[in-house]
C-alpha cells in the first residue's frame, strides 16, 4: 500500500490541478454492478481524500445496450480496439480472452511494482493474464466449480466423499440403483455438466486435466492415452450411473436439484451458502492427490491507446483495484474466491473461508490459446467429443479431429508415417551423387569426343541446374516459411536458367548461317552466360525484397497446411514478369532447334534437347493441373508435386548428358562415317520430294545453301531448316566443331546407303 500512496503523491504533484476522468466498462451478466461498482466507488473515495483529480467511472454493458449474450461485449471491445479507441481507459474482461485483448493491453510489467505482480503470478495469473510473455491483465475475481457431495445419501448408505473417478463411479453406480429400487426415479447421482454452452467446454477440460499423471503435469496431450481414458471414463459414468438428458442439462437443471436435494454428486460452481447443506470438495482426479477445475471469472487490464497522462491515472486506478487489500475486503465481504493465493495463509481470511480447500485447488485454464476465435474453437471442442459421448465415434476419432482443428501439418522425413518421404529422400540423394561422380567422364580422354557439344564448364553449369531444380521439393519439408518459400523461388529460376543457357549459346553460335551475334557469343562466352544471371539475380532480389510469400492456413480434409500465397500486387507483376522471361527463352530454343534440325554436326543433339523440352513440357502441364487436386488430397498432390520434379531433373540429365555416356559405352565402330552416310539417303529422300526442288534442274542443296535477303521470314525459315552446315557470308560450308558432335550416338541401323 505504500507503493500506491507514494505513486499517488508523485502523480499529484506533477497534475496539480488538472482533473482526470478515467471510464472502465465491464459486462453486467458477470456481475459487474455488484462487484465492479464498489471498486470503483472506493477508488474515487480514496482518490478524493488524497487530491488526486482522478474520477472513474465505470460502464456497464448490459442486455439494455447488447444482444444478451457475452460475445456481444467481447465483439464491441474488439471493435474499438481495431479502431485505436481511447473510449475506455480500464477493461474488465472474461479471462479466456487475454490472447485475443492481450496484443491491445499494456503490458503490466512495464508499469506495475514486481511485488504487486507478483502477488498474483504465484497463482492463476501466470496462466489467465499472459498475452506471448507480457502481462497484460490481472484478475479481479475468479470462479472455479467443485464437487459437491450430499451427506444426507452417503450417510444413508454409509459411504465416504470419494478421492477419484474410479470411486465415485463405484459409490455412484450402487446408491444409484439402490434408490432406483426404491422407486426414486428423479434421483440424480452425478450431474456431469457436458452440455451444450461453454460450461461444458469447461466440464471436459477439467476432467481431461484431472487425468494427468502428477500434480506438476501439464495438461495431457490431447491425444494420448490419459485424454482418451478421461473421456472414456466421462462416458462409462453417463451409461452407469446418469444418463444422456441429465449430462446434456444446463446449470438451472443443477441449481434446482441443489433446492431439492435429491442428488448424490454434483459438479457446480462455488457459492459459500451451499456449504451449510452440502459437502465441498475438490473434483475427483485419476488417482488421489489429482484433481482439476477451470478457472472463470474476470480480468482486468489497461488500454494501450490512451493518452500518457490517462494511461499513468490508470495505472494508479489499476493499483488500487487489484491491492491486496482491496482483495482482502472482497473476500471477506462477499466470500468470493481470492486469485491472491496468500490470502489463504491469512487468519483473518481463514476464520471465514476453508483455506486449506482453496489452497489445494488445482487450476486450470481454458485452451484460449489454441486459435484466434476461441469462442468458435470451444464450441468445436465439446461437439466433437459429444460425437464420442452422445454417438457412435471412437474415443481416439474424436480426439484426433480436435488435434486436427489446431494442428498445423507439415512434411518430414523424421517421423514414422514418413516412409514414402524416406524413400524418396534417399532416392535423390543417391541419384544426385551418381549423376555428379558421372561427371568424370568428362576427364577420360577416349570419351572425350562424346561431349563436343558444350564445353566442360557449361555441362557443370546444365548438371548443377539440373540438381538445384531436383533438390526444390526438399523447401517444402518442415515447417512452412519465407525463406523456404524464397528460396523455392531462387532454386527454380536459378536452376533453369543454368540448363538453358549454355544450350541456348551452342544453338546460337551454330545458327546455319554465321553473323557477328553468333561470333561475338562464341568468343564472349562467360560474358553471355552472365548476362542472363545478373537478369536473374536482378529479378529475384526485387522479388525476395518485395516480400512476396505470406504464410496462409489453409484446411484440406480436416487437416491445416501452411502455404506459402502471393498476395502482393508488385510481386505477383514480377513473378509474371519472371515466367514470361523464361518462356521467351524457352521460345527462343524452341525456334533455333527448328531452325538447326538437320544441321549434320548437332543433328543428334538438338533431338537430345527436344526429347528433354518435349518431357519437360509434359511435366509441366501435369503440375498445373495438380493443383486442382490439392483440396481434395494435399498429400498425395505433395507426393506426386515431388517426383515431378525428380523425373524433370533426371529425364534432362539423361537427354542432356548421360545418353552421351551411354553411346560411349556400346563403343561403336565407324560412327563418323555411319552417321555421315545417314544424313546424306536422308537428305536425298527429302529432296527428292521438296517443293523447293524447282523442275529439278537445280538441286536443292544448292539452293538452301544460298542465303537469299529477298525471301520471307517463314521462308528463310525453312531454308535454315533443312540446310545440313552452316554458311559463312562467302557461302562456304563451315563447320563449328573439329570432328563434329552429331555422330555420338549412331547405331549400327542407319542406312548406309
Amino acid at each position: 500500500m505504500l507503493i500506491i500512496k507514494l505513486a499517488f503523491l508523485i502523480f499529484s504533484f506533477i497534475n496539480f490541478g488538472k482533473a482526470i476522468h478515467l471510464t472502465a466498462i465491464t459486462f453486467s451478466q458477470n456481475g459487474g454492478s455488484s462487484t465492479y461498482s464498489p471498486m470503483v466507488d472506493e477508488f474515487n473515495v480514496y482518490a478524493k481524500e488524497n487530491n488526486l483529480n482522478i474520477t472513474l467511472n465505470l460502464v456497464l454493458f448490459s442486455k439494455a445496450n447488447a444482444t444478451s449474450d457475452v460475445k456481444d461485449y467481447e465483439t464491441m471491445l474488439e471493435s474499438l480496439f481495431f479502431k485505436k479507441s481511447k473510449k475506455y481507459d480500464l477493461i474488465f474482461y472474461d479471462n479466456v480472452y487475454s490472447i485475443r485483448f492481450g496484443p491491445y493491453l499494456l503490458n503490466l510489467n512495464d508499469y506495475i511494482p514486481k511485488d504487486h505482480i507478483n502477488m498474483y503470478t504465484e497463482g492463476i495469473a501466470s496462466k489467465s493474464c499472459v498475452y506471448k510473455n507480457s502481462l497484460v491483465a490481472l484478475p479481479v475475481n475468479i470462479d472455479a466449480t467443485f464437487f459437491y457431495s450430499n451427506p444426507t445419501y452417503l450417510n444413508k448408505y454409509n459411504q465416504a466423499v470419494p478421492k477419484t473417478w474410479d470411486e465415485m463411479l463405484e459409490i455412484g453406480k450402487y446408491i444409484f440403483n439402490e434408490e432406483k429400487k426404491n422407486n426414486n426415479t428423479d434421483f440424480v447421482a452425478y450431474n456431469g455438466l457436458f452440455s451444450a454452452s461453454e460450461i461444458g467446454t469447461c466440464s471436459l477440460y477439467e476432467f481431461i486435466y484431472s487425468y494427468r499423471n502428477s500434480v506438476n503435469d501439464t495438461f495431457p496431450d490431447i491425444t494420448s492415452k490419459e485424454s482418451i481414458k478421461a473421456i472414456e471414463m466421462i462416458k462409462t459414468i453417463k451409461e452407469e450411473m446418469s444418463s444422456d438428458e441429465v449430462f446434456q442439462s444446463f446449470e438451472l437443471y443443477s441449481a434446482g436439484k441443489f433446492a431439492e436435494g435429491n442428488f448424490l454428486f454434483m459438479k457446480f460452481w462455488y457459492y459459500a451458502f451451499l456449504n451449510d447443506r452440502y459437502i465441498l470438495s475438490g473434483l475427483p482426479g485419476s488417482k488421489p492427490g489429482i484433481s482439476g477445475s477451470v478457472v472463470g471469472g474476470y480480468n482486468l487490464g489497461i488500454n494501450k491507446f490512451i493518452s500518457e497522462t490517462s494511461r499513468d491515472a490508470a495505472v494508479i486506478a489499476f493499483q488500487f483495484m487489484t491491492s491486496k487489500n482491496m482483495q482482502k475486503r472482497f473476500v471477506l465481504k462477499n466470500n468470493i474466491i481470492s486469485p491472491i493465493p496468500s490470502l489463504y495463509f491469512d487468519d483473518d481470511v481463514c476464520q471465514y473461508l476453508d483455506c486449506e480447500l482453496f489452497k489445494n485447488i488445482q487450476l486450470t485454464v481454458r485452451p484460449n490459446d489454441k486459435a484466434s476465435d476461441y469462442s468458435n474453437y470451444s464450441e468445436n471442442f465439446r461437439n466433437k467429443i459429444y460425437e464420442y459421448l452422445y454417438g457412435e465415434k471412437s474415443a481416439h476419432e474424436v480426439l484426433q479431429e480436435i488435434d486436427d482443428i489446431t494442428k498445423i501439418y507439415y512434411f518430414s522425413i523424421n517421423n514414422e508415417n514418413s516412409l514414402g518421404g524416406k524413400i524418396y529422400f534417399i532416392i535423390n540423394i543417391i541419384i544426385s551423387v551418381i549423376m555428379v561422380l558421372l561427371t568424370g567422364f568428362l576427364f577420360i580422354e577416349k570419351y572425350k569426343k562424346y561431349f563436343e557439344f558444350e564445353s566442360k564448364m557449361f555441362y557443370y553449369i546444365i548438371i548443377l541446374g539440373i540438381l538445384l531444380i531436383t533438390w526444390n521439393p526438399f523447401t517444402k519439408l518442415g515447417k512452412v516459411e519465407s525463406y523456404k518459400c524464397n528460396l523455392q523461388s531462387i532454386l527454380l529460376n536459378y536452376g533453369y536458367t543454368l540448363i538453358i543457357i549454355p544450350i541456348l549459346y551452342k544453338l546460337i553460335i551454330n545458327f546455319p548461317e554465321t553473323n557477328k551475334i553468333s561470333l561475338w557469343i562464341k568468343d564472349k562466352k562467360m560474358i553471355f552466360l552472365s548476362i542472363f544471371l545478373v537478369i536473374d539475380t536482378l529479378l529475384i532480389t526485387i522479388y525476395i525484397l518485395s516480400s512476396p510469400y505470406t504464410i496462409e492456413k489453409e484446411t484440406i480434409n480436416g487437416k491445416n497446411y501452411n502455404t506459402c500465397q502471393l498476395t502482393n500486387l508488385f510481386s505477383i507483376i514480377i513473378f509474371y514478369i519472371m515466367i514470361i522471361y523464361q518462356i521467351l527463352l524457352f521460345l527462343t530454343i524452341i525456334i533455333l532447334i527448328f531452325i538447326e534440325w538437320n544441321i549434320s554436326e548437332t543433328y543428334y543433339d538438338v533431338r537430345f534437347i527436344m526429347s528433354s523440352i518435349s518431357v519437360d513440357i509434359l511435366l509441366v502441364t501435369i503440375i498445373f493441373i495438380l493443383q486442382y487436386m490439392r483440396k481434395s488430397n494435399y498429400v498425395v498432390y505433395f507426393s506426386i508435386y515431388s517426383w515431378i520434379f525428380f523425373i524433370f531433373g533426371l529425364s534432362n540429365y539423361i537427354f542432356l548428358y548421360a545418353i552421351k555416356i551411354f553411346c560411349a559405352l556400346i563403343k561403336l565402330e565407324n560412327e563418323e562415317e555411319l552417321i555421315i552416310q545417314d544424313i546424306k539417303y536422308k537428305f536425298q529422300t527429302t529432296t527428292s520430294d521438296s517443293k523447293f526442288s524447282g523442275n529439278g534442274s537445280t538441286s536443292l542443296t544448292s539452293s538452301l545453301n544460298k542465303p537469299d535477303s529477298h525471301v520471307s521470314i517463314p521462308q528463310k525459315l525453312l531454308n535454315y531448316h533443312f540446310r545440313s552446315s552452316i554458311v559463312n557470308s562467302q557461302n562456304i560450308l563451315y563447320s563449328p566443331s573439329a570432328t563434329g558432335s552429331g555422330s555420338v550416338c549412331v547405331t549400327e541401323t542407319l542406312n548406309s546407303n
